[in-house]
């Protein structure tokens, strides 16, 4: 679906759709607490966005049973409530099919866990389906595992083949810290319930480190102990148990970005539901924020420097809110250098070149910088470059979500800034986080039409 939106500004209150990271985590550990009782366990206020879908999905897959229960607003109440074992009769030596879509989380939290399942319920073959560029992503701390357990794997176009998954036998696991952390996030899932110690050790910097408190402080709330020593070496005892508890997802500051920058740009938006207290890296967009209004001053309506310097955004963190957080730069005077992206050429899209070449279409003044470590989106901003790069149609910019969410709901922000209506491609894409983005946006008093590009 392609849309077009009118330049206007954004007023009125939402609730901001619940943490996709804590809903990822909290399914998970719902689902592992049934192995062990026999008792339901509820989550409450889940966004049925394509990635929660999956996580979903694949624990339905591995044999969970999961309700939904639609309740007000939108929100979803989850009701895991145990293993159907008879639901993967006869698949021992068949290939039992999960659906990862193309959600990151839900492919690297699934894999150490599959060992679980084939160890209690014999379940040894899997094809882990995805979409579009997720096994261009990074699997090699997992490959490394799976060889030395002697475990077959390979790829196929867009599917990934497990044969002979078996219970882990490592009681010690070495895992390269600026990759994912998502790596580490799967084993200490699955690791608890293995019948002896185990621990993770961390080489080199850990990427991500909110991510991985994130999933401690999930773990913990579901009964899991894990001794963390100093982020470099984690100590899990075995034969733990997952405890059934009822829990509620907290608000999702990734989301809540995109309007934050937003009400820095001029818009009112009233944003409900987060947690001030959140663990959620992402909430560094609000000092973020702060920090261009301690380097800037309103005078009349027109932005004026309180400094001569520029301002550096370390995103080595939070490379999720890199798209709206250069919008935001490009909006303000004077440089700003965002440094430590260069995962982002491995997410849904090459988000480095997404970023910079659409702002440019908008005359935004924004380039990539560096290589490898080194590289960094250098903005010069509250500038129009006079030649702005292909836009289509005298009276709007033609522009591309690329088919990443993040870009997309970048670019809806960027419209209410705008000297002329945007045309955004494939601007269904933002139902992978945040799927009622287009309802909420409507409901601020954006005026967003669909627009066929024939």
């Amino acid at each position: 679906m392609d849309i077009r939106i009118r330049p206007k500004k954004l007023c009125g209150s939402i609730n901001i759709p619940p943490s996709k990271s804590m809903a990822h985590r909290m399914i998970i550990c719902a689902s592992l607490a049934t192995l062990s009782c026999d008792h339901d366990t509820n989550i409450e206020n889940i966004a049925m966005s394509d990635d929660i879908l999956a996580t979903i999905g694949a624990m339905r897959s591995l044999g969970l049973e999961i309700e939904k229960d639609l309740l007000e607003g939108g929100r979803y109440r989850l009701k895991v409530s145990g293993i159907d074992g008879s639901r993967n009769d006869g698949l021992a030596d068949d290939y039992l099919t999960i659906d990862c879509g193309e959600s990151g989380s839900t492919l690297r939290f699934i894999i150490p866990i599959l060992s679980v399942f084939a160890k209690r319920y014999g379940l040894v073959n899997y094809r882990l389906d995805t979409r579009g560029r997720l096994l261009q992503r990074p699997l090699e701390p997992y490959f490394d595992i799976l060889d030395r357990e002697g475990i077959d794997y390979n790829i196929d176009g867009t599917s990934l083949y497990i044969r002979g998954m078996k219970g882990f036998s490592q009681s010690s696991y070495e895992i390269d810290g600026g990759i994912s952390s998502q790596f580490i996030s799967g084993l200490l899932f699955s690791l608890p319930l293995m019948d002896f110690d185990t621990e993770i050790v961390i080489k080199n910097r850990l990427e991500s480190r909110g991510y991985v408190d994130m999933t401690l402080d999930a773990l913990y709330k579901y009964g899991i102990e894990v001794e963390n020593i100093d982020y470099k070496t984690f100590k899990i005892k075995g034969n733990q148990s997952y405890k059934p508890v009822k829990a509620s997802v907290e608000g999702d500051y990734s989301q809540a970005a995109f309007f934050l920058v937003a009400n820095a740009l001029g818009n009112k938006v009233q944003i409900k539901g987060l947690d001030p207290g959140s663990l959620q890296l992402d909430k560094e967009i609000v000092d973020i924020i702060d920090r261009y209004d301690k380097y800037y001053c309103n005078e009349g309506g027109d932005r004026c420097i309180a400094s001569d310097l520029a301002i550096g955004i370390d995103a080595t963190n939070i490379p999720d809110i890199v798209p709206i957080m250069s919008l935001l730069a490009t909006n303000y005077k004077y440089p700003s250098k965002i440094s430590g992206v260069e995962r982002l050429r491995i997410k849904e899209s090459d988000r480095l070149q997404a970023t910079s070449s659409q702002l440019r279409i908008l005359g935004k003044d924004i380039e990539i910088i560096g290589e490898k470590e080194e590289t960094s989106l250098l903005i010069n901003g509250n500038l129009d470059r006079g030649n702005k790069d292909q836009s289509t149609g005298d009276d709007y910019y033609l522009v591309d979500s690329f088919k990443d969410h993040r870009i997309a709901m970048t670019l809806a922000i960027a419209a209410t800034v705008s000297d002329k209506d945007l045309v955004i491609k494939d601007a269904h894409v933002v139902s992978k986080s945040y799927p009622n983005f287009w309802d909420d946006y409507k409901k601020l008093g954006g005026e967003v039409y669909e627009f066929d590009l024939g």
